[in-house]
């Protein structure tokens, strides 16, 4: 499976993945994280470079998830997703934001 096909699979499954201080973040679901966890970590280097690389040619697209009861979530969706698609993936969000490039993920 391509890096890009995994990043689409774990976010279909309800697992966020984030850039956070240049490291890999699983968030989402305890039990779903737990399960893509061990295929994350062996790929971990894969995953890294794809999500840079397509927020650099902007084949990945950035969204920062708002919520009600917690922080704000950044994620990378590759391919594509729309603002309808994201928010549908993320039901208990109260709104999306779009981010252009890894370098606009708030810290």
């Amino acid at each position: 499976m391509k890096p890009a096909d995994l990043i689409a699979a774990a976010l279909a499954d309800g697992v966020a993945l984030t850039l956070k201080d240049g490291s890999l973040s699983a968030e989402g679901d305890g039990a779903a994280v737990e399960r893509w966890l061990p295929m994350l970590r062996t790929r971990k280097a894969e995953l890294l470079a794809t999500l840079h690389k397509g927020a650099d040619d902007r084949k990945s697209w950035g969204w920062l998830m708002h919520f009600a009861d917690r922080e704000p979530l950044p994620i990378f969706a590759v391919p594509e997703f729309t603002h309808a698609e994201v928010l549908a993936r993320f039901p208990d969000a109260i709104a999306a934001g779009r981010l252009a490039s890894v370098e606009e993920v708030p810290t």
